[in-house]
């Protein structure tokens, strides 16, 4: 090494810079296990009441637009495992979502926050068609009393 304000350095210095670096690059390593270990999806509760098969054909009928209790009926599974099978695929069936408060409150709290947000932007749309149709059901009513 070369000399600093007039001092050598001592030899061993090396060894240590060496096993410093080492160390942080293990630390990282770590960190991002850790942090990986975090995001993936952990089997929690207990497990879940249908098959592989029929967990692909709830998802499958459920993207056709199909409502929960008609995939119920036609897969004969139960309405809260229809529900627990796209919530999942959501990452927002009741376990997950325990199972998220507890890892990462924050992050649970701005997903409520995010919800809310858009169901009080969608509410003046929804506000526009009731008038609307409140407004035909009086027109109507007009209209039959002549």
């Amino acid at each position: 090494m070369a000399p600093r304000n007039g001092h050598q350095a001592p030899a061993i210095a090396a060894p240590i810079c060496t096993e410093v670096v080492a160390a942080q690059r293990e630390v990282k390593t770590l960190h991002a296990n850790f942090s990986h270990r975090r995001i993936l999806r952990r089997n929690v509760g207990r497990p879940l009441a249908a098959s592989d098969a029929q967990c692909v054909q709830v998802l499958r009928l459920n993207k056709c637009g199909k409502s929960l209790r008609a995939i119920a009926e036609e897969t004969n599974l139960g309405l809260n495992t229809v529900r627990t099978i796209i919530g999942r695929k959501n990452g927002t069936d009741r376990t997950s979502v325990k199972h998220m408060a507890k890892i990462d409150p924050d992050r649970t709290r701005e997903k409520m926050w995010t919800a809310k947000r858009q169901q009080r932007d969608a509410l003046p749309k929804r506000i526009n068609e009731l008038r609307k149709v409140g407004d035909d059901l009086i027109k109507e009513a007009k209209r039959g009393a002549r």
